[in-house]
């Protein structure tokens, strides 16, 4: 394990405008999530239609645009990025999509954020840093 202290990384997360877009993702992927399951249970596991959950839906695409277009102004910023949009599951048949038929981060979003982490990389790592053969 990294051992990183607490003093070396929260000045990269104050300065870096990263974190706040992942935390507002994850806090309104949370509230779909919880919306989801709730029109669920109201109408017994039956299927629910997109006009139930609309507004949490909106407000997590929202979110969603909000991320994958965040400035990566950081190492520690980039890393945590990388990690949380590689942990966002296109959910299957026994997620939220088999409910609502929506997915956690849609083929767009996946784009737009390897974008900001190309970039990122462009103007964090030293032009003569090794590229990868692969």
């Amino acid at each position: 394990m990294l051992a990183i202290t607490h003093a070396t990384v929260a000045p990269a997360i104050s300065a870096d405008p990263v974190f706040a877009a992942i935390e507002a993702h994850r806090e309104a992927l949370h509230v779909y999530e919880a919306e989801v399951y709730y029109q669920a249970k109201k109408r017994k596991g039956r299927w629910v239609a997109r006009e139930e959950v609309r507004e949490a839906a909106e407000v997590y695409e929202a979110a969603t645009s909000t991320l994958v277009a965040a400035s990566i102004s950081t190492l520690a910023g980039l890393r945590v990025f990388a990690a949380y949009v590689a942990d966002l599951r296109a959910y299957g048949r026994d997620g939220v999509a088999g409910i609502v038929g929506r997915y956690a981060i849609q083929v767009w979003d996946l784009s737009d954020a390897m974008t900001a982490v190309a970039e990122a990389m462009a103007r964090l790592l030293p032009a003569d840093a090794p590229t990868s053969t692969h």
